[in-house]
């Protein structure tokens, strides 16, 4: 369930499934603090705001709600059904832009779009639905043409945008043919303009941005490219900032073990994260208990078959 295989990965970018929230105003300290919470997987600490003014009342707040369950479900949290909490609040947040034509939409508001059709694609393909994420995909492809007219004005926001789709549709049709005849009438992928893109968002000065960049290099060079060289680098940047995000620190072992280091430095560095891990009060038992799964699974993995 952590992170299930490059073709889930693939789907995921070509739908902008792990876009979220990148238009936030830098400058809104207390936003930008709660969302490098939720990247740190204080997920305990976050309950008290969830109906705090200063988020309800924000427009991003659905996508506040979507990102946190989002990050609960994913990291093994099995007290509530948090996939279906983030489709309400996918289907609120969606529904409160629904009165909009695309040409009255704000740059923020299509982030908000895009990420929550994103999420949506996201958990449709977790669930095997490929139709419903194709859907998603159609829906979303208006504002990702808007997007990619609009790259040139060094806006990062829309530099990460487009760096994923470039990246993964040009992917997709390398490596899955048959989809071409599904996106045919689409933008065309480009692998180099998409990589150019997401390098230029994973320095932007936005944490949400940068963070989000490197998380997509990270799956990409891991998952697609088979260059764990690169994708060591992008797991060390999203550690930096998230030290106590244990599918960060998955995805740094798993680079260490593909580049050949000695099974006596995995075991030391996969030893120091379970302890710390059991030592943190922010995530249920259930969550402690998965994730250590994954990390002992990865260890005992054989490098050929490391494929998450």
């Amino acid at each position: 369930m952590l992170l299930k295989s490059a073709t889930f990965i693939l789907f995921c970018g070509v739908l902008l499934c792990n876009t979220f929230l990148y238009a936030i105003d830098t400058e809104d300290s207390e936003i930008q603090k709660v969302f490098k919470q939720i990247y740190n997987l204080e997920l305990q600490s976050l309950l008290s705001k969830e109906h705090h003014p200063d988020f309800t009342e924000n427009q991003f707040y659905h996508l506040y709600k979507t990102h946190y369950y989002w990050w609960s479900f994913i990291s093994g949290d099995d007290s509530k059904n948090f996939k279906e909490l983030a489709l309400q609040s996918i289907e609120s947040g969606v529904s409160a832009l629904s009165n909009k034509s695309r040409r009255e939409l704000s740059r923020e508001e299509i982030f908000i779009l895009v990420s929550l059709h994103g999420f949506s694609s996201r958990i449709s393909m977790l669930d095997e639905k490929l139709w419903p994420a194709f859907r998603s995909m159609e829906e979303t492809m208006s504002l990702i043409r808007i997007v990619l007219r609009n790259t040139n004005n060094n806006y990062d926001p829309y530099n990460l945008l487009a760096g994923i789709y470039l990246y993964n549709m040009d992917h997709l049709i390398r490596s899955y043919p048959i989809f071409y005849p599904a996106v045919i009438f689409y933008p065309k992928g480009d692998r180099e303009k998409g990589f150019d893109y997401l390098h230029k968002a994973a320095k932007s000065d936005n944490l949400l941005i940068s963070v989000e960049a490197n998380y997509f290099l990270m799956k990409i060079y891991a998952d697609l490219e088979n260059d764990f060289t690169n994708a060591l680098i992008h797991a060390v940047n999203l550690i930096e900032v998230a030290p106590e995000n244990y599918i960060f620190q998955y995805y740094y072992v798993k680079s260490l073990k593909n580049l050949g280091y000695p099974e006596t430095v995995l075991e030391r560095r996969v030893n120091n994260i379970l302890s710390k891990l059991n030592l943190n009060s922010e995530l249920p038992l259930s969550s402690k208990q998965h994730l250590e799964k994954e990390m002992k699974s990865l260890l005992a993995s054989s490098t050929a078959s490391v494929k998450h």
